[in-house]
């Protein structure tokens, strides 16, 4: 499934031109709001990255430069993220709870690199002044919604309406002119450091190559034995190291199709994998912490190809694993995310 090292808009692109009619992406999230559940085939998701690459370029988005992403739609951010890296731009995803001195922070650290601020409808602009104190004046705000995108300074992302022409003519002489290496860096990702009397924080901030992060998904890839044409689940998380590192490459170097699912409880989450077809799966902490008091309903539950689950393992969960292997549900493999990496427990 892996073959030499590329970047991940390279191993896009291959995908959907190998796989353009297969469907490639299913938000199912949007069933929470009473919503439709949307699906991308691979050439559907392709026009709607084109789409997006167009308006970033236009806000000022260029190869190396950051890309602050502050974003509630997890589809919405994979469409970002493949348009960030189809122009050779670095993404840094907020981690939730992102305070105004960890803010501050991150600007000092980063502020002349950092081109724009993406977001969404979950982002309001009166909210924005509580998340995003004091942005450099050369950073473009972006946005998902067009309620938003109507203030003045904002560009608009849109998935589904073509940019005029001329754009694409500009973005296309752009992309033939520049060349993204797998070891240019494609996330940032920053967390704080506290120290042991909770008194002095410090940020962080990693940075992660395409090819690093091509690294841990063929780790998983083999523990988790993902094939060819397989089904991907996966919970609504933005947040690195775990959209990127377990799923973005897994899903594309497999031609695989990603669900998207916002189950809070574990018999939505399992509702979500039975109809899915669903042969490879993460489990959050916060639907972990559930499947201790479920036992008797995964005793019943018949999950057909489900080869391999990802649990992510917080403190106090060790009972996680053990109930999914009483269950025969599946072995899990055990990760945990530790200072922006990930790890796993054997």
């Amino acid at each position: 499934m892996w073959g030499e090292e590329e970047s991940l808009d390279t191993l896009f692109r291959r995908t959907v031109a190998i796989h353009p009619e297969r469907i490639a992406l299913v938000d199912r999230d949007r069933e929470s709001d009473g919503k439709v559940s949307v699906r991308y085939s691979y050439r559907q998701l392709a026009d709607a990255v084109t789409r997006v690459s167009a308006a970033l370029f236009q806000a000022g988005v260029r190869q190396h430069r950051v890309v602050l992403i502050q974003m509630a739609s997890v589809a919405n951010t994979i469409i970002l993220k493949l348009a960030i890296a189809r122009l050779g731009a670095i993404a840094c995803t907020i981690p939730d709870g992102f305070s105004r001195t960890e803010w501050r922070l991150l600007l000092a650290a980063i502020g002349p690199d950092i081109t724009a601020l993406a977001h969404d409808e979950f982002c309001s602009g009166n909210q924005q002044g509580r998340f995003v104190p004091d942005l450099p004046e050369h950073c473009v705000q972006c946005s998902f919604s067009a309620e938003i995108s109507e203030q003045s300074g904002v560009a608009i992302l849109a998935t589904e309406n073509d940019p005029p022409k001329e754009q694409l003519i500009q973005l296309g002489e752009y992309l033939g002119n520049i060349h993204i290496s797998p070891d240019d860096y494609l996330t940032l990702h920053p967390f704080v450091l506290i120290s042991g009397d909770n008194k002095d924080a410090r940020l962080k901030i990693i940075p992660g190559s395409h090819n690093h992060w091509q690294g841990v998904a063929s780790f998983i890839a083999e523990r988790a034995n993902i094939q060819h044409g397989d089904v991907l689940v996966c919970p609504n998380i933005c947040q690195e190291p775990v959209l990127t590192g377990v799923f973005l490459f897994n899903w594309l170097s497999s031609g695989a199709r990603l669900v998207l699912t916002g189950a809070q409880n574990v018999k939505n989450y399992v509702e979500c994998l039975v109809s899915e077809r669903a042969t490879f799966s993460m489990v959050t902490p916060e639907i972990g912490c559930q499947f201790g008091r479920e036992e008797a309903f995964l005793d019943q539950c018949d999950l057909g190809g489900l080869r391999s689950m990802v649990v992510m393992a917080a403190e106090g969960q060790g009972c996680v694993s053990d109930v999914l292997m009483k269950s025969r549900v599946v072995e899990p493999i055990v990760l945990r995310a530790v200072n922006g990496a990930l790890s796993v427990i054997e």
